[in-house]
């Protein structure tokens, strides 16, 4: 959020799932941008101040976990991400 803003973090238990949910009131991401945000190295930062790769890692990193995630925004009203992950226990066998 470039020009300041609120960001808001939500998370709940809801039919065996954790949801956990990131909402910022910043400039939204535009409708032609939608479809590429998880692509590892899209970015639409000027001057390459950034690399793309971190909505990609993220997004990796919860499909590892039989997780998934998804994006609602509107251009200039901020966007919201939901990630939604088993509520298993898990094994640690290592």
């Amino acid at each position: 959020m470039p020009e300041g803003g609120n960001l808001f973090i939500t998370a709940k238990n809801e039919n065996g799932n954790v949801l956990v949910e990131f909402k910022d009131t910043g400039c939204g991401i535009p409708e032609e941008h939608k479809d590429r945000i998880f692509e590892p190295f899209f970015t639409t930062k000027m001057n390459w101040k950034g690399t793309g790769l971190g909505l990609s890692i993220c997004y990796d990193i919860i499909k590892k976990h039989n997780g998934s995630i998804a994006v609602s925004s509107q251009s200039g009203k901020g966007a919201a991400f939901t990630i939604i992950l088993p509520a298993e226990n898990y094994k640690n066998d290592r």
